[in-house]
């Protein structure tokens, strides 16, 4: 009888810590109701399409400023600027001479920007490379 008393009493002192546990919320229960799954593969932004998307609006800004600069320009070079401004022909032309250093130096104008081009597109290429993996 003494062992059902202090069972009966315990289970009374838990229904109290219980309740008063359940008036406050402090005594919410949290039951895992499915494992965690793990991930295949790491979660990240999509690098390749925002690298590739940079390229694009890059270029396409690029293009765009080289026209407001042309668009903007006002100096007469050629003889149909000078048709175009003042309605009639030209005079005279003096043909544009280049020297052996003014080519050499257009030649290294290209040039670098080629190779600047091909320096671009090998760094995307191993951008891509290394983030797709």
């Amino acid at each position: 009888m003494q062992a059902q008393y202090n069972d009966l009493q315990q289970k009374i002192k838990s229904a109290t810590l219980t309740e008063s546990l359940e008036a406050e919320s402090k005594g919410e229960r949290f039951a895992i109701i499915r494992e965690v799954a793990v991930p295949r593969q790491p979660f990240s932004p999509n690098r390749i399409g925002i690298v590739l998307l940079s390229i694009l609006l890059g270029g396409a800004l690029g293009v765009l400023a080289a026209v407001i600069a042309e668009g903007s320009d006002r100096t007469v070079r050629s003889p149909s600027d000078i048709q175009a401004v003042f309605g009639s022909d030209p005079i005279a032309n003096i043909p544009l001479l280049m020297s052996v250093s003014d080519k050499a130096q257009q030649r290294r104008k290209i040039g670098s920007a080629a190779l600047l081009y091909g320096a671009a597109a090998v760094v995307a290429g191993v951008a891509i490379a290394l983030f797709r993996n």
